[in-house]
């Protein structure tokens, strides 16, 4: 052992250097050439759209789990665009090399442009509406959505309705003004008349209307734009800038003098919203986290009695994870504060408005300004993902359709504090429960039913339909 201290021994050397030459052929067979990315399908979109959702590209070198994995990740992207109903992936090797491959994604396209009837309710959803049915709270119009608008992902949307509300409205959002597609454009701009407002709510949460058959009680106007800075494939920021423009008549402000206490004001709104978005689909997710926290101020430009700068902030936290075999788990926290200085009525939320509510309390309104809402989903697939051929629709863009069904079993916890003047409300303060069990179906066009059966934490229950996911 002395003779070789402190020195490699020769045959030890020989044997490595050979080991090592054996070994190299084997790791190098493990690497993975892009040699080339090919689409089919495409009709409209414009390659550089689609190039900006996959994460691989023409000469990368990956491990063969990088690869699928990338694969995987950027069909998920584009399945989140509104542009293509099926997305499909095929990895072939180049002829005449050992670890080259061809990286096809083949699109199935939708249908863009859409000219949409509006027949809808005038509550806060519909299962506030079936409560009366009452057919005078319709709305009936159209409006016309353009997806895809010129093959670049910009989004178009003219609307106009009539009825119990009336209201016209365009929007279009340029998501690429720059050559690195890292900033886009929103716009928005709108009138809207009714001649019935929601008032005010009564001790038993319940929304007291006021109605002028002759005339608008309420008119309002509203323009907004903001910068959207998306860097990568998950995060984005919305910076914006608006004015809206709100006038009342007499009646409602003298019905609710607390709640209405100009005829005119204007505000300047000042925005930001960051997301972060790592859901697989998110229409209705099933693995993946989301994320986002919005700040908004509400700053008076007129106002005839007295106006406050209104400020609100919040977040939302969604988490969705498979457990085993076709069983998943969701859950999602809501939160809100906004400030306790008068302002109002139309500028107040709590729970119950939007779909930030909790589930079993639809027919409620609990306004304030500390809100927060935890949800949970234990769901079962009940008919996996599947697909179908309509014979007699020729179109792939409507003949080939997918479906899925799932259960669940849902629990909800949510309060709103109260520390204004004039609202009213006996929930206000207290701590709600809700929970039942659902059934979902899933389809193309990211469609998604809901009904549910729900008992809350006053032993009410009820049947109720929802036209989104849950959490």
């Amino acid at each position: 052992m002395g003779r070789y201290s402190g020195h490699f021994p020769p045959f030890g050397l020989f044997f490595c250097l050979q080991l090592a030459l054996l070994s190299f052929p084997s790791v190098a067979q493990q690497q993975i050439v892009v040699d080339t990315v090919i689409m089919k399908g495409i009709k409209k979109t414009h390659p550089s759209v689609i190039f900006r959702e996959i994460t691989l590209a023409q000469g990368d070198t990956l491990s063969p789990e990088i690869l699928d994995l990338k694969i995987s990740q950027s069909r998920e992207n584009l399945l989140n665009l509104p542009l293509f109903n099926f997305v499909e992936t095929e990895v072939r090797k180049k002829e005449g090399s050992t670890n080259k491959v061809a990286v096809t994604f083949t699109f199935t396209e939708r249908w863009y442009i859409w000219p949409y009837p509006i027949v809808e309710v005038a509550d806060r959803n519909f299962n506030a509406w079936w409560k009366t049915r009452n057919l005078s709270r319709i709305n009936l119009g159209g409006y016309v959505l353009i997806e895809n608008f010129r093959g670049r992902l910009e989004r178009l949307k003219l609307l106009a309705k009539s009825g119990f509300d009336q209201k016209f409205e365009v929007e279009y959002f340029k998501p690429y003004i720059n050559p690195s597609k890292t900033l886009g454009l929103l716009f928005q701009a709108g009138v809207m008349g009714n001649h019935e407002v929601a008032a005010a709510t009564n001790d038993n949460n319940q929304v007291v209307f006021i109605r002028d058959e002759s005339d608008y009680i309420r008119t309002h106007l509203n323009a907004y734009a903001a910068l959207v800075y998306r860097p990568g494939i998950h995060n984005t920021h919305e910076a914006g800038i608006g004015w809206s423009s709100n006038h009342i008549a007499d009646t409602l402000q003298k019905a609710q003098p607390l709640l209405w206490p100009n005829n005119n004001e204007q505000y300047i709104t000042l925005r930001y919203q960051f997301k972060h978005d790592r859901r697989d689909y998110k229409h209705y997710p099933l693995k993946g986290q989301y994320f986002d926290v919005a700040l908004t101020s509400q700053i008076p430009l007129q106002a005839i009695h007295s106006a406050n700068t209104f400020a609100e902030s919040e977040v939302n936290l969604r988490w969705y994870a498979p457990l085993q075999g076709r069983t998943y788990w969701s859950a999602g926290f809501y939160g809100k504060y906004s400030s306790s200085m008068p302002v109002s009525y139309y500028l107040m939320q709590g729970l119950g408005s939007s779909r930030y509510f909790v589930r079993g309390y639809e027919y409620y309104l609990i306004e304030g300004q500390q809100t927060a809402l935890v949800r949970s989903n234990l769901i079962y697939n009940l008919v996996k993902p599947s697909e179908k051929r309509v014979s007699f629709i020729r179109s792939d863009k409507f003949g080939r359709l997918h479906y899925a069904v799932y259960l669940r079993l849902y629990a909800d916890w949510g309060i709103t504090r109260n520390q204004m003047a004039g609202l009213r409300g006996n929930l206000s303060g207290q701590w709600l429960g809700g929970g039942g069990a659902g059934i979902d179906l899933v389809t193309y066009y990211d469609r998604v039913l809901r009904v549910e059966y729900s008992i809350n934490r006053m032993g009410e229950t009820g049947l109720f339909i929802h036209f989104m996911a849950s959490i």
